[in-house]
């Protein structure tokens, strides 16, 4: 304890965790990404897939957040890896992601495609110290409407504009990552990887991969969107019409592929979010549900009005989501089996006093055992379990089976 309190009373130390821990809220982390061993889909004749590419949010993430957020703030090795955390503190999951497994299927693997600025390091060094304090102090006393200080945005567009470049990689997913951009202060900070950024950075590869017949561009994004929307205008035809605004601007983006040369992509939205412990049984819930139908819906009309079938696949989640739900008893259906920090669960000694290791505790009676056995839907309030996104990898490598022919 002691130890804590005397890094406490150093004021660079203290502001920089709270600014990471601010940084992370909501957020997948991951670093050096394992591959998955086997292919869950043996029995599958598969396409034949050269090059695969993925644009996505936490759902996707095998490394390019907590990469970045690694090379700005006082930690290099931010991480969660005791127990209940996913194999090598990646991911909150217990095991591997959709777009992990679909890769492995191919007998390919997903690498970070950003990497840290070549001027992040300088970046803490341009920021005066009262100006970081000050920013920290407002970070801890702000309400979610309230209004940025000029002064503190110009310090978060510095920092954020500082992160990202193009890495030697293929997986282009950022956590917390949306469609369109949202006001708010972590939304200002994650701006900088939305999907409109994560294509533009993919205009860096090489274009013989990009532009192959034999190359799928893999897009698995929405569920921030929904849930900014929901926290936004509540009357319900604002956040309609905001939900269709969500759908053109998706389009807009798979477009940009197209005329970039992908000739094979395939598209899904985030299954009904109203469905995961963070919603159900809200006011919220039937909602969320409402808008990820509607985004689901209007999204994959458009690709049918816009794109040939051969080109632009569309993968329909919330249906396949309802009955994959009844293969679990209630309660466990909606249930979390870890509260960690995508519920604002963060333990700051252990943070410090274990140089950035993230703290995690099991909830709702779950353990390892139950966890590494299924008996959960939910890893954490918002993102699956291993179990439950190898039952839903079946239905993209069919989808992607169809759209390769």
């Amino acid at each position: 304890m002691n130890q804590f309190l005397d890094t406490l009373r150093k004021p660079k130390i203290y502001a920089l965790a709270l600014l990471t821990l601010t940084s992370l809220l909501g957020c997948v982390q991951a670093l050096q990404p394992t591959t998955p061993t086997s292919d869950i889909y043996p029995t599958k004749a598969r396409a034949e897939i050269d090059h695969i590419y993925v644009f996505g949010d936490s759902l996707s993430d095998t490394g390019n957040l907590f990469t970045l957020i690694n090379h700005l703030f006082l930690y290099n090795h931010i991480r969660m890896e005791a127990p209940p955390a996913s194999t090598g503190g990646q991911k909150f999951s217990n095991g591997h992601l959709v777009a992990e497994y679909v890769a492995a299927h191919y007998g390919l693997t997903l690498k970070p495609a950003w990497a840290p600025g070549p001027n992040m390091r300088n970046t803490l060094e341009i920021i005066k110290d009262e100006d970081i304090a000050e920013l920290i102090t407002w970070l801890i006393a702000f309400k979610r409407k309230e209004e940025i200080p000029q002064k503190h945005l110009a310090t978060i567009k510095l920092i954020s504009e500082s992160l990202g470049q193009r890495a030697d990689g293929n997986n282009y997913a950022v956590a917390n990552a949306t469609i369109i951009p949202y006001e708010g202060i972590l939304n200002k900070f994650f701006a900088q990887f939305s999907l409109s950024k994560q294509v533009g950075l993919h205009q860096e590869e090489d274009i013989d991969q990009r532009t192959s017949a034999k190359t799928l561009h893999l897009l698995i994004i929405g569920g921030n969107d929904i849930t900014m929307i929901i926290n936004g205008d509540p009357s319900q035809p604002a956040q309609d019409q905001k939900t269709q605004q969500v759908a053109r601007a998706y389009i807009e983006q798979i477009e940009r592929l197209r005329k970039m040369g992908a000739k094979k992509i395939l598209v899904s939205t985030a299954p009904k979010i109203g469905e995961t412990p963070a919603f159900y049984q809200t006011a919220a819930s039937d909602q969320a549900n409402h808008l990820s139908h509607l985004l689901e819906q209007e999204v994959s009309r458009q690709i049918k009005q816009h794109f040939s079938a051969n080109q632009v696949g569309f993968v329909s989640i919330s249906q396949a989501f309802d009955s994959l739900l009844r293969q679990w008893p209630q309660p466990r259906q909606h249930q979390a089996c870890v509260q960690d920090i995508t519920s604002r669960y963060f333990n700051l000694e252990h943070f410090i006093l274990h140089d950035g290791e993230l703290a995690a505790k099991f909830i709702n009676d779950c353990n390892q055992q139950a966890l590494d056995s299924g008996s959960f839907v939910f890893y954490d309030h918002f993102h699956a379990t291993d179990k439950l996104y190898q039952l839903i990898t079946r239905y993209y490598i069919d989808a992607i089976d169809k759209l390769m022919q």
